[in-house]
This record gives C-alpha cells, sequence and structure tokens, in this order.
C-alpha cells in the first residue's frame, strides 16, 4: 500500500471496488455465494477438494457431481435501469421465472445495472428477454 502511496494512486472506494466487481462478473462471499447455494452452482469448482476427507454437505455435493447436473447457475445480468435492483429480486422470461438477483449496482461506465445473479441453466443456453418482476412499467434485462 506505501508504494500505490508514494506513487500518488487514489484510493478505491468501497463502493467504486463493488462496481469493478460486478462489471467484471466477479462474485463475493455472502452475497453472491452463501449456504442457500452448492458449490456447483456457484461455478466456484476450483475451490473444492473432492477427495481431502469428510465435511458439511458432501453427500449432497458429490450426487451433483455424479449426476453431473445442475439447474441454476451464477451469472453475470445487465439491467435496462439506473436504479440497482434488491438481492432475491426474480427476473421474468415471459410468465416463468428465469434468474434470481444475488447483487447489483449501478454501473456509470456501462450506464445500466450490473449485477450477478442465479439463472436457470435452459435461459444461459436460449438467453431470452428478460423483465424485471413486478416492475411497473416493466425493467429489461438480458444475459451478456
Amino acid at each position: 500500500m506505501g508504494h500505490l502511496n508514494s506513487a500518488a494512486i487514489p484510493q478505491a472506494s468501497a463502493d467504486e471496488a463493488r462496481t469493478v466487481r460486478l462489471e467484471n462478473g466477479i462474485p463475493r462471499y455472502g452475497d453472491d455465494i452463501t449456504e442457500r447455494f452448492l458449490v456447483h452452482e456457484t461455478q466456484a469448482l476450483h475451490g473444492v477438494h473432492f477427495s481431502k476427507g469428510c465435511y458439511l454437505g458432501q453427500e449432497i455435493v458429490e450426487r451433483v457431481r455424479s449426476r453431473g447436473q445442475v439447474h441454476r447457475l451464477l451469472a453475470p445480468i445487465r439491467i435496462k435501469s439506473q436504479d440497482p435492483v434488491a438481492p432475491r429480486t426474480k427476473l421474468l422470461a415471459g410468465d416463468a421465472a428465469a434468474a434470481e438477483i444475488t447483487s447489483s449496482v449501478y454501473s456509470p461506465g456501462l450506464q445500466e445495472v450490473v449485477a450477478l445473479g442465479y439463472v436457470r441453466a435452459e435461459a444461459l443456453q436460449t438467453k431470452p428477454a428478460l423483465t424485471v418482476a413486478e416492475s411497473e412499467p416493466p425493467i429489461e434485462a438480458y444475459l451478456p
């Protein structure tokens, strides 16, 4: 930190760091990765050692690994708005829930909301038009 200060490089605020994190699709434990989600859904399998002793949830993790399928995955989402949406807000493809937001922030550089959320696997493949649930008028969202 001393070298950065002596070079007069300004320190990013927490809000600026959050914006850059979400613009780059980087999850944060506690916000985007919690006990609600399986490690396979988080796409962070690099953080799991499958042959290293016993751990809480090992049976479920192994069952998902052996079957090789999950129904939702953590992915970047863009929302055509200036107002971030709350965690757990649903995104709809038609009338069906297609995603759930975990974190979002307005990106001045992209001039839209950047978010992370758990997206249904079929929606990640087909990339349907999305809307923010219960928004009036409807707020559009998409999978980049």
